[in-house]
């Protein structure tokens, strides 16, 4: 078990980010591929598409979220990834079709793992921004490193005189963590946030009063597991344009045909 302990001035981070931490869980794009990944219609958790999604504003097909009988491999519809889900989580994939900040049109993944015990794993890529905030304390009490130097971190983080809070999350591997952070991969302009929320976990989790709350709540065999799936990742620079087999742009948008 790591545990490094940081105190550090407020200062701006140049990491792979999102503007704001709700970024986490929507898409930076005009409307992204689920404005939120807790909110958003939900398309089947297969690999390939189930349909031919519309542009922003996006329109994505609805499913059940499937649920995993046995270990299986993960990929994103258009490859960005892959990961390694345990037996009897559920997989709902709510990825689509945005128009990011350049006007153009992508492919933006959203997706939930959820465990039987409740705890959610939510992935998301996209549109990348370089911009963040660093907390003015905050420690590393366990991670696992992936590739590329990108680290799935437990860690906790402090602001100022304010509460504690608990997180779980990937991180760049350089520099002071914080929630909003993206990670890339190779070449292409996209981030990609991988982050466990549950009841003790995550910005929707009460916050702590102590550090050694905080750090009793990043010590339980949940988070051991979900690091352990996050090192399962791989990460495969695919282009930032990439598009799912079988889905083309469509609509009024800068790249209709």
């Amino acid at each position: 078990m790591h545990r490094i302990q940081y105190r550090v001035q407020r200062r701006s981070v140049l990491l792979l980010a999102v503007v704001a931490v709700s970024c986490l869980l929507a898409a930076c794009a005009a409307g992204g591929a689920g404005d939120d990944v807790e909110s958003a219609p939900a398309t089947t958790a297969s690999a390939a598409p189930s349909g031919t999604p519309t542009a922003a504003p996006a329109s994505t097909p609805t499913a059940t979220p499937t649920a995993t009988p046995e270990e299986q491999s993960f990929e994103t519809q258009n490859g960005t990834m892959r990961i390694r889900i345990p037996a009897g989580w559920t997989v709902e994939d709510r990825s689509g079709l945005v128009v990011n900040h350049d006007g153009r049109q992508q492919w933006d993944n959203a997706v939930r793992f959820t465990a039987p015990t409740g705890e959610v794993l939510g992935y998301y890529d996209g549109y990348m921004s370089d911009t963040g905030v660093a907390s003015t304390e905050h420690g590393v009490v366990d991670e696992r490193p992936i590739a590329d130097g990108v680290v799935a971190t437990a860690w906790w983080e402090r602001y100022e005189d304010g509460p504690y809070r608990a997180f779980v999350s990937l991180q760049p591997g350089q520099g002071a963590p914080a929630a909003s952070a993206l990670v890339g991969a190779g070449d292409a302009n996209r981030g990609h946030s991988l982050i466990l929320r549950s009841d003790v976990i995550g910005y929707d989790a009460p916050s702590y009063a102590s550090q050694a709350e905080a750090e009793a709540a990043l010590s339980t065999p949940e988070v051991q597991r979900a690091l352990d799936i996050m090192s399962t990742l791989e990460l495969t620079g695919v282009d930032q344009y990439a598009m799912p087999e079988g889905v083309e742009v469509e609509g009024d948008g800068p790249d209709a045909p």
